[in-house]
């Protein structure tokens, strides 16, 4: 049962089926967290080789302020092919 459940967690149920979907990352510089997930989305089409991608937005963190300005967003998505 424990094993079950750990399965589940490392993957996604899509359709009935399990499948295994991917991490991605997407970091604007700006902050924007538009910008972020809009690359993130990008590098999963490229890195699964698909036009199409659902998604799941993992988390997101960032750092702001600083003598340089700093503001930063990274967002984490997993991702596979439907």
């Amino acid at each position: 049962m424990d094993r079950d459940l750990a399965l589940l967690s490392d993957n996604k149920i899509n359709r009935g089926r399990l499948i295994e979907m991917a991490r991605f990352s997407g970091t604007a510089d700006n902050g924007d967290i538009n910008v972020a997930l809009r690359l993130a989305i990008q590098a999963a089409k490229e890195g699964l080789g698909a036009d199409l991608v659902t998604w799941v937005l993992l988390i997101a963190y960032g750092a702001n302020g600083g003598f340089a300005g700093q503001n930063d967003l990274t967002v984490e998505i997993e991702a596979s092919v439907p």
